[in-house]
């Protein structure tokens, strides 16, 4: 027997029908680009990290809806293609026209804004990537979830599965006294109803929040690497009819003349508040 012949080429689109070889990798109807192909059908695809067999492909072919780019195959001189505003469109009908170059063009493609449609043939247009498709939440034995209206959910637990078929699972939720059974998908009704009790993705515990950063004075002396001196309150007297509060600032360290003018600054600015309200303050530096 002669060898098989080979289903695709090098460079070929090929869009997904099959993705249970690599199912976290390839989305059905995905389409990717052929990069290599091995001798019994095991093909390596443009930006993946692992290929899959070519069983699991089909030839892509513009269908009507694709959401396709014009390719530099494109004439320079064309309203649309890749160096002009016109970069791409959605593929709205076969087409059998011949243009005035001779050439046959296939395909209409509709483009956002203008009357009439691109003519095109299979090499001027190429699909749009297409998002790789959500993969089904199954739950897992002793792992926690967040529920649809936001709140934790777990460690899961499993049930007699031979008795409760359809809802094998047991989640409590937030520490919850209520009696919370899923599916493997975690949903909480298997009539496709959704519930605010449904699983939708694995608990992820959010960061640690940090301690509100206190507001800076950028006029403030920097006190990196300073302690601020003691401070002492003496009782209030009674001198000259008014009632007096003395503070009293002390420090023998001379290198804090900056810090401690700052302080007084800041008690000057007391002392006049303080007048306001019928209190003398009085301070005066300590040597």
């Amino acid at each position: 027997m002669g060898a098989e012949k080979q289903k695709f080429n090098v460079g070929d689109k090929v869009r997904v029908v099959d993705n249970r070889g690599a199912p976290n990798r390839y989305a059905i109807g995905e389409v990717c680009e052929v990069e290599s192909i091995k001798h019994d059908g095991y093909m390596e695809i443009v930006g993946k990290e692992s290929g899959m067999y070519d069983y699991r492909f089909e030839l892509w072919q513009p269908k009507v809806g694709d959401r396709v780019r014009f390719t530099d195959k494109c004439e320079e001189y064309w309203w649309f293609g890749p160096n002009t505003p016109h970069k791409e469109g959605v593929v709205t009908g076969p087409a059998s026209w011949t243009g005035i170059d001779g050439n046959d063009y296939q395909f209409d493609v509709e483009v956002s804004g203008e009357p009439y449609p691109a003519y095109v043939a299979a090499e001027h247009i190429e699909p749009l990537p297409v998002a790789a498709e959500a993969q089904p939440l199954r739950i897992v034995e002793g792992r926690y979830y967040k529920t649809r209206d936001g709140r934790k959910a777990g460690p899961a637990e499993t049930r007699d599965p031979e008795e409760y078929d359809a809802y094998p699972w047991f989640v409590p939720i937030n520490d919850d006294n209520g009696h919370y059974v899923f599916t493997d998908e975690g949903m909480y009704s298997s009539d496709g109803v959704e519930e605010i009790h449904d699983l939708i993705a694995e608990w992820t515990e959010e960061p640690a929040a940090q301690p509100p950063t206190e507001a800076i004075n950028d006029k403030a002396p920097s006190t990196t690497g300073f302690t601020i001196p003691p401070v002492y309150d003496e009782p209030a007297c009674e001198k000259d009819g008014s009632t007096q509060l003395t503070v009293r600032i002390t420090s023998d360290f001379t290198e804090l003349h900056e810090q401690i003018d700052y302080a007084f600054e800041r008690l000057k600015k007391l002392k006049k508040k303080a007048r306001k309200l019928g209190i003398e303050l009085d301070f005066a530096k300590a040597a």
